[in-house]
């Protein structure tokens, strides 16, 4: 691979990624609505027709919405304003995880679920020289799949050129 001297002067010291602003409020609508949708439901069929599985169903699914809307949303929503991912040369660094340097990585794929053409899942995989897997959930990050694997690719670049270096 060749890149210009002039775009490895360019490149920033360190690229940070953010959540997207507008992914975390869409998926904080849909979970939040969907939990008080089941909840109004239950409380429906509990006041017209009694205790029966169709309340049980309702309130578990009220539940599930609710533990998703924590997983998927809340949580990211604490880390507000920090950055989720991190490229340098020296490797990448997920938040709350040590640096991959990138000597030590040998496949980075970016997975990504599409419904009606909607990103609906993204799944970070990393695999190191010592087999081990590293997972990391992209879904809400701020950033498209094409540029990641691009950017990756010339900090992992630029990484090699500085040990010819020196």
């Amino acid at each position: 691979m060749y890149v210009s001297p002039a775009t490895l002067a360019s490149l920033e010291k360190e690229f940070h990624i953010y959540w997207s602003p507008v992914r975390l409020i869409l998926y904080t609508v849909l979970f939040v609505g969907f939990t008080f949708l089941c909840l109004f439901g239950g409380f429906v069929m509990v006041s017209n027709h009694g205790w029966s599985t169709g309340p049980l169903l309702a309130f578990g699914g009220a539940a599930l919405f609710s533990w998703l809307s924590y997983r998927l949303v809340l949580v990211p929503l604490g880390q507000w304003g920090k950055p989720v991912v991190t490229l340098s040369a020296e490797g990448i660094t997920f938040i709350k995880k040590p640096l991959l340097p990138w000597s030590q990585i040998v496949s980075n794929d970016w997975n990504q679920t599409r419904v009606n053409g909607v990103r609906s899942n993204v799944s970070v995989i990393l695999k190191t020289t010592d087999g081990k897997k590293t997972v990391f959930n992209g879904t809400l990050l701020k950033i498209k799949g094409s540029e990641y694997l691009r950017l990756c690719d010339l900090y992992r670049y630029s990484s090699s050129q500085t040990r010819t270096e020196a």
